[in-house]
């Protein structure tokens, strides 16, 4: 998942719905995302759906479904 744009549509917490950027970094149970020049550390159970592009290719994925890549 590093080096893909993500844009989360949807979240328990509200102010991370629409945040769009590059993941940085991957934990079990966080990703480092940057968005303009801040970068955001954001639990992954807290994301209900985002969008992943890398290399042209889109997927739509729960957070939840990604802890403990």
């Amino acid at each position: 998942m590093i080096g893909a744009q993500v844009d989360i549509v949807d979240s328990k917490n509200k102010t991370l719905t629409g945040l769009k950027g590059i993941i940085l970094d991957e934990t079990r149970n966080t990703i480092k995302i940057k968005s303009g020049n801040k970068v955001r550390k954001i639990i992954k159970g807290q994301i209900n759906s985002m969008l992943l592009t890398k290399n042209n290719i889109t997927s739509k994925l729960n957070g939840m479904s990604t802890i403990g890549r």
